[in-house]
């Protein structure tokens, strides 16, 4: 009697197993099509009882994600470098746009052209400066020449002006960007921790693999957590399947921002010093890779460069033609009075004069109006009238304009030896190669990560004819054990209806 209602037990676990394997098979192929999920198998073992003598075996199955845990951690580490070499060429092309210029031929970074919208970038107003300076030269007395002067000055302010307004936007629009993705990093976090949460209670009741699906959803959550930063995930012992999710501080050291048991440690950054901080750590942590650490870059390291260079070069500008421009103010008393003139507000007198080196920067270059020195009791503000081509009272002198245009040969220690045509020129070339080698860096990235996403999809990935293969062959097996069963019902009812 035990014998029969052993094989009985053993039928009706197999019957279990393959009904199972026929619905995980239909789930499979519904999900050919969604790369987070990973096919589905039913692993069964075989359970041994022993009753009255007799020794029963029947089996026990489980749920498994065919997965390989090595290439999962391949592919989110891939994932935020990636991040970062997209995020970074979206920057950098923002930043060479902001300065004015633009590369216009493919593959060629050293060809720049200004910006046709903006009438010209800071190279074409300063090339249009210093030629205007040239015909006012040759004609000092014409009124129309003059204007031209004017025009052309105002231009050039208005072109170092609007790049540095832009680069200002970018830093501002890079810290709102950086705290918006921190929050949604944090928001990952929780719904990370309460995951793990979940896959223990199931698999600590149905065992392990048993939250398959739930598993599934963590991986495709830990590969978009990358993208944010380069994090290290490690699979706890005895949590029942949970992970640990750690961060490393600039020291190396590893912290915990998400671990089995405690609430998630939040992270934060502060914008002053652009740096990043958990709550659980008292040090600064190294992101390595992703959005987070690309943003944060670009803004302590290529928007300071170039803010840096566009400052030098409107310094330079304004220092220089001020030094042969200024006129220095002549008190009451003297026969004649003479007022100050200059051509840049920058406190003046120019630092020749006064000592004190020039303060001005892209963002703060402009014609003179009037004296900065409250000292000085009469200046005349520039305009087309008051704009001096000579130093002397001889009509049609012209050392003043000819010194000013006379600037566009003149090699400048402050601008590392260029000139300042070639000065502008050389940052936004330097910007252009650097936005190509990201850009070849980008490209090969691209290519390791849709391997290793190939490499997960051979493992993880739905074939429709192996599951239309195993689905004919799982209905066969419950069919068999269908024929089992009944077989061994109708042995047990003969053998109960004999006595």
């Amino acid at each position: 009697m035990s014998g029969l209602f052993g094989h009985l037990t053993s039928a009706s676990s197999a019957l279990q197993a393959h009904s199972k394997s026929v619905e995980l098979s239909g789930k499979n192929i519904a999900n050919v099509n969604n790369p987070n999920y990973a096919r589905q198998r039913v692993v069964s073992s075989p359970v041994t009882n022993v009753s009255g003598g007799s020794i029963n075996t029947s089996a026990n199955y489980r749920v498994q994600n065919l997965r390989d845990d090595f290439i999962d951690k391949q592919v989110v580490e891939e994932s935020s470098f990636l991040s970062s070499f997209e995020t970074r060429d979206n920057r950098l092309r923002e930043i060479l746009s902001a300065v004015g210029e633009t590369l216009d031929r493919v593959n060629d970074p050293s060809f720049i052209s200004d910006r046709p919208e903006d009438n010209g970038g800071i190279r074409d107003s300063l090339n249009d400066f210093l030629n205007a300076f040239e015909n006012f030269a040759a004609d000092p007395a014409d009124r129309a020449t003059r204007s031209v002067v004017m025009q052309s000055a105002e231009q050039l302010v208005s072109s170092f002006n609007r790049a540095d307004g832009r680069l200002d936007q970018i830093q501002n629009g890079i810290d709102t960007e950086i705290q918006t993705e921190v929050k949604s990093f944090n928001n990952r976090m929780a719904e990370l921790s309460d995951l793990n949460r979940q896959i223990a209670r199931i698999e600590i009741a149905g065992g392990d693999g048993m939250a398959a699906d739930l598993r599934n959803a963590r991986q495709a959550l830990l590969e978009e957590v990358a993208g944010f930063a380069q994090a290290d995930f490690v699979t706890v012992p005895g949590s029942n399947g949970q992970v640990s999710v750690q961060l490393r501080t600039e020291s190396g050291l590893s912290v915990d921002i998400v671990r089995p048991g405690f609430a998630p440690e939040p992270l934060f950054y502060n914008r002053s010093s652009n740096a990043f901080r958990s709550s659980g750590s008292s040090e600064d942590l190294d992101l390595r890779a992703g959005k987070l650490s690309a943003l944060a870059q670009v803004k302590s390291g290529d928007l300071v460069e170039i803010r840096g260079q566009l400052d030098a070069l409107a310094n330079t500008i304004a220092t220089e033609v001020n030094e042969i421009y200024y006129q220095a103010f002549v008190a009451a008393g003297a026969d004649p009075v003479v007022p100050e003139q200059s051509f840049f507000a920058q406190p003046t007198p120019p630092p020749s004069v006064s000592g004190v080196p020039s303060t001005v920067g892209a963002g703060s270059i402009a014609l003179y109006t009037g004296s900065s020195d409250p000292a000085v009791a009469e200046s005349i503000p520039l305009d087309v009238d008051s704009l001096r081509s000579t130093d002397s009272n001889f009509s049609g002198a012209n050392e003043i304009a000819l010194a000013i245009a006379g600037l566009s040969q003149v090699d400048f220690e402050s601008l590392s030896g260029s000139s300042l045509s070639e000065a502008i020129i050389q940052t936004a070339v330097d910007l252009g190669l650097e936005i190509e080698s990201n850009a070849n860096q980008l490209a090969v990235q691209r290519d390791v990560e849709a391997l290793m996403k190939d490499r997960q999809s051979q493992v993880s990935g739905v074939s429709i004819d192996e599951e239309m293969a195993n689905l004919v062959q799982y209905q066969r097996a419950f069919q068999a054990s269908s024929q089992v069963f009944k077989v061994v019902s109708e042995m047990l009812e003969t053998i109960v209806n004999l006595r």
